[in-house]
């Protein structure tokens, strides 16, 4: 027996079926009172109403390798990443070792950066939590399984973890990351560096100004190159036509630079 569940409803066959082999929820409605039976001799009520202890034997509880732990499932957004600790078998030191690996055309999983493949399975975790990376898929779901293992051997049975990669199920951060854990450019504590606002939206739009005249120049050296690739011809019309061309070029950069210079001049002035 892995989980003590009681109920303050009715449970149908069906009900308890769905959820007989996975983890579930300590907000499930109906759920009176949760034992996960993890937390050595003192029994620990997941819904936060009623811990307890064991009356016979307290203190000298331990958990062994019982090979029917709960497995669960987790739900996704697409392209989204997402670090998935892993149920254990209560406070015997075990190793991690992870069986299966889910459809690499679903996700894929990682430890510290390192995918895992089916080639380096059985894979042995330095810990208790994997990252799965979603593929750009909707409307998918894939499992992978694993196994605790230590020096009495590996557990019986092996633990399912089932990703469900939907669009819907992505949960955004303040960036709208699926998943994040607000770290991304967007949401850089203000000030940031010593600069305010004013001063990141400045930077920011001097980077965007540098890059579109980068664009438009490297768009005049390839418009050269081709004029002298193709003033070598014969044919008048033609280089007459790119001429025309290049001329039109060169007075949007004339123009372009003189309206970015007065801009730049305006922007200067403007006080943080």
């Amino acid at each position: 027996m892995d989980e003590i569940r009681f109920w303050a409803t009715y449970r149908t066959t069906e009900q308890i079926k769905e959820t007989m082999s996975i983890g579930i929820k300590p907000t499930t409605q109906g759920l009176l009172a949760y034992y996960q039976c993890d937390s050595g001799s003192i029994l620990v009520d997941a819904t936060r109403q009623y811990d307890g202890q064991f009356v016979s034997g307290a203190g000298a509880i331990t958990y062994q390798l019982s090979g029917v732990k709960l497995g669960f499932s987790t739900a996704i957004g697409r392209q989204g990443r997402i670090d998935l600790t892993l149920p254990g078998v209560g406070n015997t030191p075990f190793t991690y070792v992870i069986e299966s690996i889910p459809d690499p055309a679903v996700g894929r999983l990682l430890v510290n950066g390192t995918i895992i493949f089916s080639s380096n399975l059985p894979f042995s975790l330095p810990g208790n939590v994997v990252t799965f990376e979603a593929a750009n898929v909707e409307g998918r779901s894939t499992k992978f399984s694993y196994y605790g293992t230590n020096s009495g051997g590996r557990e019986e049975g092996s633990t399912w973890v089932t990703v469900q990669v939907d669009q819907n199920a992505c949960m955004p951060d303040a960036c709208g990351v699926c998943n994040g854990d607000n770290s991304t450019c967007t949401c850089l504590q203000i000030p940031y560096n010593g600069y305010d606002v004013a001063d990141l939206e400045r930077i920011l739009l001097l980077y965007e100004i540098e890059q579109t005249l980068d664009v438009l120049n490297q768009v005049e050296v390839q418009l050269d190159q081709a004029m002298d690739a193709i003033g070598s011809d014969d044919s008048s019309d033609m280089e007459d036509d790119l001429t025309e061309v290049q001329d039109f070029n060169d007075m949007c950069l004339e123009k372009f630079n003189d309206h970015m210079a007065q801009f730049l001049d305006d922007l200067a002035g403007v006080e943080a």
